[in-house]
């Protein structure tokens, strides 16, 4: 059995030659039809610092979508965090086994959550914008969910969408502002660098009795 050294050692003997030609490529090579081998060739370029031979709009497109992926990821986690705590506190008659996996699917993203931060801090100056954009999506897809009782059976949801019909919709019954803060839907304070997420599952209110 090959030891770890051994087999990136191989693989780098293996690729060398690849990497090599990408990045010395003398030949036009368009971001859109190869983005691997575009990439290769600015790194090729800066390493040798042809500054006048990098495609500096591209580039410069590229290193924007890398850098908003970061926050756009804290977005989408923060939004599923929310869904997932709206649910926990208002879903009708949800049983043990899908109340558990909401429970299993909001720790993920708290961890998640976390581990993004942690590697970019500058991200935390958009945690409001973030927080608002958060709720607002959140808020829709849980009233979604919350309206059509999709996590239910099919036996049980007609006679719980039965007696759900006079409350009214979930989208107008939903607050229309977060009731919870920052640091509990996250699990932690993200502003106090020493603060840590020590229970990824814990809730933000009294789990309702069903």
């Amino acid at each position: 059995m090959h030891d770890t050294h051994s087999i990136h050692d191989q693989w780098n003997i293996d690729t060398r030659d690849s990497f090599r030609s990408l990045t010395s490529s003398n030949g036009s090579v368009d971001e859109q039809q190869d983005s691997f081998a575009w990439h290769l060739k600015q790194v090729g370029h800066l390493s040798r610092r042809e500054f006048d031979r990098i495609d500096l709009p591209a580039l410069i497109d590229q290193l924007t979508l890398h850098a908003n992926h970061h926050v756009f990821q804290c977005r989408s986690l923060l939004r599923d965090m929310m869904q997932f705590l709206i649910l926990l506190s208002s879903a009708p008659a949800a049983g043990a086994d899908i109340r558990s996996h909401w429970k299993q699917e909001l720790s993920f993203r708290r961890i998640q959550f976390q581990a993004v931060l942690r590697r970019n801090p500058s991200i935390l100056r958009f945690l409001p914008a973030i927080l608002r954009f958060g709720w607002h999506s959140a808020r829709h897809y849980a009233a979604m969910d919350l309206n059509s009782c999709s996590y239910l059976p099919a036996h049980v949801r007609e006679v719980v969408l039965e007696g759900e019909k006079p409350l009214g919709n979930w989208s107008e019954r939903l607050t229309t502002h977060c009731p919870w803060s920052l640091a509990e839907i996250v699990g932690f304070d993200p502003n106090n660098r020493y603060d840590a997420l020590t229970d990824s599952f814990s809730l933000p209110f009294t789990e309702p009795a069903h």
